[in-house]
């Protein structure tokens, strides 16, 4: 009984992970909300659920790794073992820079003033506006909607501290393109 529980617990870890709690609720607003959850649901019922099926059955069966188990069934498929391998190691390599950010935050939120808390740092910019500062530029009966209109009649929009601080020190991206970080030194010392 306890070999039972120990794959079936083991199952549960390797398929619900960080992305089912934190990056599918984001694509499914990214991709069009709930309707993003009808073709999701057919392509889970038609590819994912077989294929997930499929792997526990060669697995258990075969009792050998991705690598040797795709190898011999046929050897010329002992290419898939390899791209599940490679698939694995991307797929650590990013969840280890979200957990970096997540160490970055609990190690810097040690500090007397929370960096995230003020507009006066070096990375703000002059649109930042802290909840206080807002209160004093909105109509009582205005709902915040991140923008604010300068004593010029011009409206700016508004970004929080915390907004600023996750996106100027913690991960400092190139307008150019989002894949490629500008991290300072600095940085990429504090994530090892």
């Amino acid at each position: 009984m306890e070999q039972k529980a120990d794959f079936l617990l083991s199952v549960i870890g390797f398929a619900v992970d960080l992305a089912n709690v934190w990056r599918f609720p984001y694509l499914c607003y990214k991709n069009g909300g709930g309707a993003f959850l009808i073709p999701y649901i057919i392509m889970l019922a038609v590819g994912g659920i077989p294929l997930f099926f499929m792997e526990l059955a060669l697995g258990q069966y075969n009792r050998k790794g991705a690598i040797t188990c795709w190898g011999r069934i046929v050897p010329l498929l002992k290419g898939i073992g390899y791209a599940v391998v490679l698939i694995a190691f991307y797929v650590d390599f990013y969840y280890n820079v979200i957990i970096a950010w997540s160490l970055y935050f609990f190690i810097a939120s040690f500090s007397r003033i929370l960096p995230w808390t003020t507009c006066d740092n070096a990375w703000n910019t002059p649109n930042c506006r802290t909840l206080a500062s807002l209160n004093d530029l909105l109509n009582g009966t205005m709902a915040d909607n991140s923008t604010w209109i300068d004593d010029r009649g011009v409206r700016q929009k508004t970004t929080s501290p915390a907004e600023e601080y996750f996106q100027g020190i913690s991960t400092p991206y190139s307008s150019a393109i989002l894949l490629t970080p500008t991290k300072q030194p600095r940085s990429r010392s504090e994530t090892f």
